[in-house]
């Protein structure tokens, strides 16, 4: 991935100071620990939320020059009603929005959302989700039975592709790329890296893996 004028210089120093975050958070807490105790709990929290500011800062600056944010782990979801919840583990290899004729009915929406799991890092942890879409048995769409949230679709063995949105936090989340995009309405955008106007040539798929894990901060 070509760098901007500058932007290298802006990374370098971003992952410096990234480096030093933990270190220092660390040493906020041991530098109140000492202090009286009516005196602690103000102390700390403006020593605490100084070093947090920053490393949140730090971390908007990098996603602005390129770099996409992690999933907080473990991640937690559901769908509409609750009924079926789910549980990740495990960092997403990519994430996608398609805009065919099938994701836009069954999204009722421009667009549907992806984030490939892992397999050993997704999990139901309560419900009994069930068979939607077209029923091929080479892919498979899962729902709630309740309130029929299109939740997760499993099509290789390797990973699940999770509907972003529905986990409890999906602040993290960014399309790496954009698929049939000859499809797409005329108004919609996404922030993707990587447009194709179908899917991607399967020679693709290892280079974009490798491109979208080097850009996760």
């Amino acid at each position: 991935m070509a760098c901007r004028p500058g932007k290298h210089l802006v990374i370098r120093k971003s992952m410096n100071i990234l480096k030093n975050c933990r270190r220092r958070h660390v040493q906020a807490i041991a530098g109140v620990a000492g202090r009286q105790a009516s005196l602690a709990g103000s102390v700390r929290s403006s020593k605490l939320a100084g070093v947090a500011g920053m490393c949140t800062g730090v971390v908007d600056v990098l996603h602005e020059v390129g770099f996409m944010r992690k999933l907080e782990l473990p991640s937690v979801g559901q769908c509409r009603c609750g009924d079926v919840q789910i549980r990740i583990t495990a960092q997403p290899i990519l994430t996608m929005a398609c805009h065919c004729k099938g994701c836009q009915r069954m999204s009722a929406s421009a667009f549907s959302l992806s984030a490939a799991i892992p397999t050993n890092g997704f999990e139901v942890t309560r419900g009994a989700p069930v068979l939607g879409g077209l029923r091929n048995p080479d892919l498979r769409h899962f729902f709630c039975p309740l309130c029929m949230s299109w939740m997760f679709t499993r099509f290789l063995p390797e990973f699940v592709n999770v509907r972003p949105t529905m986990l409890e936090n999906v602040s993290a989340f960014e399309p790496f790329i954009e698929t049939w995009t000859r499809a797409k309405l005329p108004w919609a955008t996404t922030p993707a890296r990587h447009r194709y106007p179908e899917f991607p040539p399967m020679e693709d798929y290892a280079k974009l893996t490798a491109e979208f894990s080097q850009t996760m901060s």
